[in-house]
């Protein structure tokens, strides 16, 4: 039951971020919404989300000339929404399938 609370609170949390930042979003370099999305949801999914935004800052600096479009140049909800599913995933697959398992092994093991 609780997993289930903390679960939908967290999931709440990821959406309120990704809705906020696309509506905050203004075309331009003067826009902070990017960073203010790469810092909540890194937060979120804090260890896991520094890797997915180590990863997304290499290849938006050494691959960004051959990729179709520019990231910035996609529809705020589409740049934002990719790049939402990655931090949600990993963050969902690190907080409740990762950390419960070990949690479960690690009890195992000390009380043996």
């Amino acid at each position: 039951m609780i997993k289930h609370i903390v679960f939908c609170i967290w999931m709440a949390l990821c959406c309120g971020v990704l809705l906020f930042t696309v509506y905050i979003y203004a075309p331009g370099p003067s826009s902070d919404a990017g960073i203010l999305f790469a810092a909540a949801m890194t937060a979120l999914t804090f260890p896991s989300g520094l890797l997915v935004s180590a990863s997304i800052a290499m290849l938006s600096m050494h691959h960004q000339e051959h990729w179709l479009a520019p990231i910035e140049d996609l529809p705020p909800f589409m740049s934002f929404g990719f790049l939402w599913v990655i931090f949600c995933v990993l963050g969902y697959l690190q907080w409740f399938k990762v950390l419960p398992w070990l949690w479960v092994k690690i009890r195992a093991f000390l009380s043996q």
